[in-house]
């Protein structure tokens, strides 16, 4: 991983946020781009003054966020852009040829009900640029077993797992695949990759209506240190295609999510 971003919202997580990005780019190599995205408005009259003021606001967040955190021996890049929030993001990590995102799973701390929050939900269905949710405040770790759930049992884009395969090598951790079978499946999709067989140190099947539910059964008990995920509209994440954002008391993981590119 090269180019990591971390988009600063109005939540207090940012500083945690940040310092995850800068340990994790110590371990990478990785450049940090650090952003905050605020409203613009017409130049008529005072809102081109207004812009002007909500700019100069920004840049001083990320100034005092980036100076509460040590960030000796990592290049820190930092700039505040204004327009929509989920267009700018994307555009941001489009140009800049990002390799993970780093976010809190919500940026109102008025949510408190929610695990994923709708800027952070909608983001995940809009970009195919992988997705590492930390939890509010989790500390950094590197993580010794990560484990990827998931019904597939080939990915038809050939990076799909390159992100999880570059955190294997940079932390060293154990790769643990939970593989959810689901009603309907056929022989061959009830035989996972011997790719992924190989490289895991554990595999767990299981039987469960979906990707979802499988991992709402097994999280618990494999606990492992990063769960992994892939993007997929009738998958993990079905809900945030009618809600934008999942609650607490449908899932939550207090260990950092990651979220491959996947399919529509």
């Amino acid at each position: 991983m090269k180019n990591l971003l971390v988009p600063i919202g109005t939540h207090t997580s940012a500083v945690n946020n940040l310092d995850y990005a800068v340990q994790l780019a110590r371990l990478t190599g990785a450049r940090v781009y650090v952003t905050s995205i605020y409203p613009t408005h017409g130049k008529a009259g005072g809102m081109g003054r207004l812009s002007r003021v909500l700019e100069d606001d920004t840049e001083n967040l990320l100034r005092d966020t980036i100076a509460k955190v040590n960030t000796d021996g990592v290049e820190v890049i930092a700039r505040p852009i204004g327009g929509n929030e989920d267009e700018k993001i994307q555009a941001i990590a489009t140009q800049l040829a990002i390799d993970l995102i780093i976010m809190s799973p919500r940026s109102n701390s008025n949510d408190d009900d929610k695990y994923v929050g709708r800027t952070t939900g909608r983001l995940i269905k809009r970009t195919q640029i992988p997705i590492l949710i930390v939890p509010i405040n989790y500390k950094f770790e590197t993580p010794s077993t990560i484990q990827l759930a998931t019904k597939q049992v080939e990915f038809p884009r050939a990076t799909t797992l390159t992100p999880l395969h570059k955190m294997l090598d940079t932390t060293g951790a154990d790769l643990q695949v939970l593989h959810v079978v689901t009603p309907g499946s056929d022989a061959k999709t009830q035989t996972l990759d011997s790719g992924l067989k190989e490289k895991a140190v554990q595999v767990v099947q299981t039987e469960n209506a979906t990707t979802f539910q499988g991992v709402l059964e097994n999280l618990k008990e494999l606990q492992p240190d990063m769960l992994v995920v892939t993007r997929r509209k009738r998958g993990f994440f079905e809900r945030l295609w009618e809600t934008d954002s999942i609650f607490k008391k449908d899932f939550y993981s207090a260990k950092p999510l990651l979220v491959l590119a996947g399919v529509q």
